[in-house]
């Protein structure tokens, strides 16, 4: 695989997980299951749960559109610095996956 198919493998990988986590965090901030760590996201649930799910689909939808725009317009240096960031963050959502998981299925 070239390295432009990496970007957008991983960024459809990032999106899906970033949608899975908001869905997740949403039903357990609703059911009272889990309490959001980030303070940012924390904050706008308290404002409200509706705009915490359109966030999370924004930022997810903006998250494949940058990679898609890098996809296809920057250089190769750059792609290389973004397919490593990518990988990264990655990494960190599988661990917010296994996270959700993990306390789905104590409650199940």
């Amino acid at each position: 695989m070239n390295k432009k198919s990496w970007i957008i493998l991983l960024s459809v990988l990032v999106t899906f997980l970033n949608l899975f986590d908001g869905v997740a965090t949403f039903i357990g901030l609703e059911n009272h299951y889990i309490d959001e760590s980030n303070p940012f996201m924390k904050f706008i649930f308290t404002v409200s749960p509706v705009l915490f799910v359109c966030f999370k689909i924004v930022l997810s939808l903006l998250i494949f559109y940058v990679s898609f725009l890098i996809y296809k317009h920057s250089n190769s240096s750059f792609q290389d610095f973004y397919l490593f960031t990518l990988v990264g963050v990655s990494c960190l959502y599988i661990g917010i996956f296994g996270l959700h998981v993990f306390w789905i299925s104590s409650f199940a």
